[in-house]
């Protein structure tokens, strides 16, 4: 008779870039210091109605995409529709500062902008992020 034991540690996967709802990598409308994945096309539908737009419409759609370019950088787009308040094609871009080596309880840094350019920047937002991730947390 022959008696194995194994020992397995389960683990879960790096936490996933996914889209928040304005735009950019990040979580609900909160932005991360990480970018989409290089190579990757993510697509998102949202029918969140943006705060200073309530009071003057009952729906919103958004139609939002990123690709990600490099390991560093990624753009994307959003066409916002509310009748009777705005019609809004946006581009968005975020850029990871690259140099920060993994490991040395430095955070990640980003910076990036959402509705840059075009006539309308009603959704113009500027911003500057930091992330670290600590245990099952991604803290930014």
């Amino acid at each position: 008779m022959v008696l194995s034991i194994n020992i397995a540690v389960a683990h879960g996967e790096d936490f996933h870039n996914a889209l928040s709802l304005q735009g950019f990598t990040g979580l609900l409308n909160t932005p991360n210091a990480e970018v989409t994945d290089e190579g990757k096309f993510y697509a998102l539908y949202s029918d969140q109605i943006e705060d200073r737009f309530r009071a003057g419409t009952v729906c919103e759609e958004s139609y939002i995409f990123s690709i990600g370019f490099f390991s560093f950088s990624e753009i994307g787009g959003r066409l916002t529709e509310s009748p009777g308040v705005m019609r809004d094609l946006s581009a968005n871009i975020k850029v990871k500062v690259p140099f920060i080596p993994k490991g040395y309880y430095l955070p990640d840094v980003a910076f990036g902008m959402q509705d840059a350019g075009g006539g309308s920047t009603l959704l113009q937002t500027k911003y500057v992020v930091a992330s670290e991730e600590w245990w099952r947390l991604r803290l930014s």
